[in-house]
């Protein structure tokens, strides 16, 4: 996807034959698919309209604008449905979107270099930051937890996370 847009839902399955589509929410901000939001569908598709939104479990089901029966929502399957990275709620300081981690370059407490952080795992207690190991062709990519004892400092502007000196955190 190119860059300022952000997933905040998939398709599952059509629902009905009127072209409802139900979707898992990749958000943790459900406002975003309320109506009359304009949401990018898919990587190649192009903008349409939630026009209903309604709670099903822990699934919503849309109805698109453009999407009127059960044959149009089944080719969406699958699709991501993605908002401009502008329109997010600002977050409380000291937390950041996924999207804001990953491709962070991680250092060191003492500025040396370790890689770029991958991937966030979410795990029950805290997050998970997954960083490619740069230092050793072939090592093992470094886990460290999204807490401020092993977090020094990330930088957005800079594109930096800073890792606090704690025992076994690089072992």
């Amino acid at each position: 996807m190119e860059k300022g847009y952000i997933a905040v839902a998939e398709v599952a399955s059509p629902h009905g034959l009127k072209g409802e589509v139900r979707v898992i929410p990749l958000t943790d901000f459900p406002e975003r698919l309320q109506p009359p939001r304009r949401v990018l569908l898919g990587e190649d598709g192009g903008e349409v309209t939630i026009l209903q939104s309604r709670l099903q479990g822990k699934a919503r089901l849309l109805r698109l604008s453009g999407i009127t029966d059960r044959s149009a929502a089944e080719e969406l399957r699958g699709r991501r449905l993605f908002v401009r990275s502008e329109e997010l709620p600002p977050l409380p300081e000291g937390q950041y979107y996924l999207f804001q981690i990953v491709g962070l370059t991680v250092f060191t407490a003492g500025g040396q270099r370790l890689g770029r952080v991958k991937d966030v795992l979410k795990t029950g207690s805290n997050d998970v930051y997954v960083v490619l190991d740069e230092r050793r062709p072939g090592a093992r990519d470094l886990y460290v937890p999204a807490i401020r004892d092993a977090i020094a400092d990330i930088d957005l502007g800079q594109g930096s996370l800073t890792l606090r000196d704690l025992p076994g955190l690089l072992d």
